[in-house]
């Protein structure tokens, strides 16, 4: 069947792709080796570091080269490792075929606490035979390999259940439909008696006549019990959410976008603003006992920054307690080109300013602008090095993650913006290419910022304006129009006839 010869091409693949990895690895360690070590330094520090640095640069290019994070690549150059120099027979059924990459990675997984001679042996007794592992489900084969293991070094399975249990955490990941995956990775014994006890908490509520389902109330059990509060809707958070001003003004269809990336209808955007806002009366209790706010503007909350190019403030209302806490959003306007781009600023501080930091964030979403790389933000980085004459500015400034900022200092990587030329005449979004020590070129764009409100869709909503500011806000009218306590929220969005457009950050405060 041509499915399957596909399917043994594809597992063939994986196993040449392996042993080049392998290699790869190997001629970039070498070449590090390879460079001489001054006299007057500890030699055996020096190796070690140019060693791990090579190591980390050679998977960063295995990572762009299967388009997929470093985290992947660097799992994917383990697994290689181990196959190549462990495990042989597994190697080989990967590449006739009969075993995929999956079940390969979960039989490396599966022998990591064994000693590499009996790593060898799980290997010849579960792959060695070429009809072994025919009609072997993944199940069965992860049994097989935890059995074989347990049976040839005891102890070590021991030993490796406490070092799991010593990596429990918890991690959030992006779900469909505005909604989000919270895992956490705990104990066996401590997992099944926390989802036991959901379960019993369901089962309750169901039988007095609770209308929710049993996973409703599940979740929301969850939600109340890790924040302490009385229903899993009144939790107090802090949302930044970047949308355009059709979006939030004028029922535009353009969807909002999250820290992290993570994108939102726009009519749950909508909703999500108009449900923060619906502490108004405490806002204008707020604004009139500020005696230092000028009349009809709001204070800014704790902490807040401004900057050249930003209206507003770039953090939203803390719960500390104080009268600007009671706010139920704030307002910024981001600038951006008919291109796009986000409007910046130059400086030569080696540190990226507050508000400068705060607007490279927005524009990259809050991930790392490396390909294929979804870890969030850890380091504002300037693309041509400081050290090198690179300005601190919005044009030479991107956000990465720890991994991809410390391997750009491994010797043959370089990055550079391109000019206006090499991007064509109409203006694009912020792009950075990257030429790896092996002369393959990666081009990473920023992601597109929200359509903004055209000017025409602008002044007939203007014309509007004047009739509706003094009807009685209802989220149900978050689409048609947005004011705070007599704030006109589109004042001032669009001068007439100027070639800067708008897109609105707004930091969403859920009160108590």
């Amino acid at each position: 069947m041509a499915i399957r010869a596909l399917e043994d091409l594809k597992d063939a693949a994986c196993a040449a792709q392996a042993e080049r990895a392998v290699t790869v690895v190997e001629h970039e360690v070498e070449q590090a080796d390879a460079e001489p070590v001054p006299q007057d330094v500890d030699r055996q520090r020096v190796v070690r570091r140019r060693r791990s640095l090579a190591r980390r640069s050679a998977i960063a290019q295995v990572a762009l080269a299967r388009r997929e994070s470093p985290h992947c690549g660097q799992v994917f150059v383990g697994m290689a490792d181990v196959l190549v120099r462990e495990m042989p027979h597994t190697l080989a059924a990967l590449r006739t075929g009969r075993l995929n990459e999956f079940r390969a990675k979960l039989l490396v997984r599966e022998t990591a606490c064994l000693e590499k001679d009996h790593r060898t042996l799980v290997d010849r007794e579960l792959c060695a035979d070429p009809k072994g592992l025919e009609g072997v489900g993944t199940k069965r084969l992860v049994a097989m390999a935890e059995a074989a293991a347990y049976r040839l070094e005891p102890a070590s399975v021991v030993q490796r259940a406490e070092r799991d249990a010593a990596e429990r955490n918890v991690s959030l990941r992006p779900a469909p439909g505005a909604m989000t995956y919270f895992t956490a990775l705990v104990p066996l014994q401590q997992g099944v008696a926390m989802y036991a006890n959901l379960q019993q908490t369901a089962a309750s509520a169901r039988a007095t006549g609770d209308p929710r389902s049993r996973g409703q109330v599940m979740a929301d059990t969850l939600v109340e019990r890790v924040t302490g509060q009385a229903t899993a809707d009144g939790v107090p958070v802090t949302v930044n959410l970047v949308m355009s001003d059709a979006t939030l003004l004028a029922s535009g269809h353009d969807p909002a976008v999250m820290d992290g990336g993570h994108v939102v209808p726009a009519q749950a955007a909508r909703e999500l603003a108009a449900r923060a806002m619906e502490n108004l009366d405490a806002l204008a209790g707020a604004v009139a006992g500020n005696d230092e706010s000028p009349p009809g503007e709001l204070p800014e909350p704790p902490g807040a920054v401004t900057s050249p190019g930003l209206t507003g403030t770039s953090k939203s209302p803390t719960s500390s307690g104080s009268p600007s806490s009671a706010v139920g959003a704030w307002v910024r306007r981001l600038y951006a080109d008919a291109g796009g781009n986000l409007v910046g600023m130059d400086s030569r501080a080696r540190l990226f300013p507050q508000g400068l930091a705060s607007l490279l964030r927005v524009r990259d979403q809050g991930l790392c602008r490396t390909p294929w790389c979804d870890a969030p933000i850890a380091h504002l980085d300037h693309v041509v090095p400081a050290a090198d004459g690179g300005l601190t500015s919005a044009t030479n400034g991107q956000g990465l993650c720890a991994a991809c900022n410390y391997v750009k200092e491994a010797p043959g990587w370089e990055q550079k913006v391109p000019d206006g030329e090499a991007l064509g005449a109409e203006p694009a979004r912020h792009t950075v290419i990257t030429t790896t020590p092996t002369g393959d070129t990666y081009t990473s764009t920023a992601p597109p910022l929200p359509a903004p409100l055209q000017p025409a869709a602008a002044r007939e909503n203007a014309s509007r304006r004047e009739g509706l500011r003094d009807r009685r806000r209802d989220p149900r009218d978050a689409g048609r129009f947005c004011t705070l306590k007599g704030i006109d929220l589109m004042h001032g969005f669009h001068g007439g006839g100027s070639a800067v457009e708008h897109v609105v950050e707004v930091a969403l405060a859920h009160s108590r």
